[in-house]
């Protein structure tokens, strides 16, 4: 029996002509030449964060990270943090126990904040950032309203993929200037490998910092999970990062290199368009092809099933009406050349599984090449489930046979900031590393249980 008879539960019956196909297609599971090679880190270092060089890349370098304190250096934010505008009448006094986080995306921007180490909040704010950079303004805004006071902020993103940005380096460069205007000069950046930097090292390893939340989360996880994969399913994309010895294994660094070796799968619950899914599905009982034309999302599909999180789709729909799901059918029927009758409910619901499952494949379909490129070639350990697709992840860990944790159990999150913790990961990730102990402070949350 191989991995693909293991996963096969994933996928319902009315799938099987999809499960043959992905299975031919996919045998071997993946092809180790050579872009499934190691990136290896620079020589240069952010010391504060505890860096040291290594040709082994990330497997030697990211337990200083985990175990190294941040040491703090000069313009590390011990006074009050100003406002938008400067100090002055809108002069705010930090909060020594607080540490908040921030992850900025080309569609959301997600927030936390620890008190002592503590998940006191996480959220999710709409930032349609290929609006403009307003678009920013307004959701830091929203952001300040809950972290005004903190003493660390600390920021991760993914924003400079939004094609208001001629490419991703002035996006790293506009997006970090416009973050430290808000958040003040103390404002750290995650850069990956690196750990965290100011803004000025951020503007000078821009690829280090571009779209590297996910190996934010991932540290996280690893040094909580120790062995197993990180999948976050969020919005648009979909991270899957193996996790061994108490440290991400990965084996791509920008987004490239990840799609190359399955570690970024570009689906995500709400906003990726059903056409970007599949170009097939069934309706009452029958193949057939598919409009490939933006009609509807997966968000669409997701509510027709009763299984859109509440919450969690912020942004407008295809044709400008509402979210009911008798207009969610209506959209997804437009994908079959059809309109939704009213005697039809049952065959949509089909039709949208099969949407469904054939993205819950490509998932699989990326879990089983990171596996393949894995020590050992298959996975231990657990899965952690992050994003707004934690619970799509659930299934996707049970079809691998693995046992599950949501990143929100993992962190041990309060009750009420659970799931939000868990569709927040890189942004507590960032604010959780910002916040790791300092020597003699005792017991943190980045300690694994005894």
């Amino acid at each position: 029996m191989d991995q693909w008879d293991t996963a096969i539960p994933l996928v319902s019956r009315t799938s099987a002509p999809l499960r043959t196909l992905i299975r031919d297609r996919y045998h071997p599971p993946c092809d180790k030449g050579p872009g499934s090679a190691s990136a290896e880190p620079s020589g240069e270092t952010v010391e504060r964060a505890g860096i040291k060089p290594d040709s082994r890349g990330l497997e030697a370098a990211i337990p200083a990270i985990t175990i190294s304190p941040i040491r703090a250096a000069p313009g590390w934010p011990g006074h009050a943090r100003p406002r938008r505008g400067g100090e002055g009448s809108n002069s705010i006094k930090a909060d020594r126990t607080l540490t908040a986080g921030y992850d900025v995306g080309g569609a959301h921007l997600k927030v936390a904040l620890l008190r002592e180490g503590v998940i006191v909040h996480a959220s999710q704010i709409p930032c349609p950032l290929w609006r403009g950079l307003e678009q920013l303004d307004l959701a830091l805004a929203q952001a300040m309203e809950i972290t005004r006071g903190a003493h660390r902020h600390a920021v991760t993103m993914t924003g400079e993929l939004a094609d208001i940005f001629p490419d991703r380096y002035t996006g790293v460069v506009m997006l970090v200037e416009r973050l430290e205007a808000a958040l003040g000069p103390g404002c750290r950046f995650w850069l990956g490998r690196r750990g965290l930097g100011s803004a000025e090292e951020a503007a000078v390893h821009d690829e280090d910092v571009a779209s590297a939340n996910f190996l934010a989360t991932a540290t996280v996880a690893g040094r909580l999970a120790r062995d197993g994969l990180l999948i976050d399913m969020g919005s648009t994309t979909t991270d899957i990062i193996a996790l061994g010895g108490g440290v991400p294994v990965a084996k791509g660094w920008s987004d490239g290199e990840r799609l190359r070796t399955g570690e970024l799968v570009y689906t995500g619950l709400t906003r990726t368009p059903v056409m970007a899914v599949t170009t097939r599905s069934v309706f009452q009982g029958q193949w057939q092809g598919l409009a490939r034309d933006p009609f509807a999302t997966m968000a669409d599909v997701r509510r027709v099933l009763g299984e859109l999180p509440g919450g969690v789709d912020q942004h407008g729909t295809s044709d400008g009406r509402g979210k009911s799901v008798a207009e969610s059918r209506a959209r997804l029927a437009r994908c079959f050349g059809r309109d939704a009758g009213p005697s039809e409910d049952a065959d949509w619901v089909e039709a949208a599984r099969v949407i469904a499952d054939v993205q819950l494949a490509s998932i699989v379909e990326g879990c089983l090449q990171v596996g393949a490129n894995s020590p050992g070639g298959q996975h231990g350990g657990q899965v952690v489930a992050a994003g707004i697709g934690a619970e799509v992840v659930a299934q996707v860990a049970a079809g691998l046979g693995m046992p599950s944790v949501t990143f929100g159990q993992l962190v041990g999150a309060p009750p009420e900031w659970a799931d939000w913790a868990t569709r927040c990961a890189p942004a507590v990730s960032v604010a959780m590393l910002a916040a790791q102990r300092r020597e003699g402070q005792g017991a943190h949350p980045l300690d694994p249980a005894p």
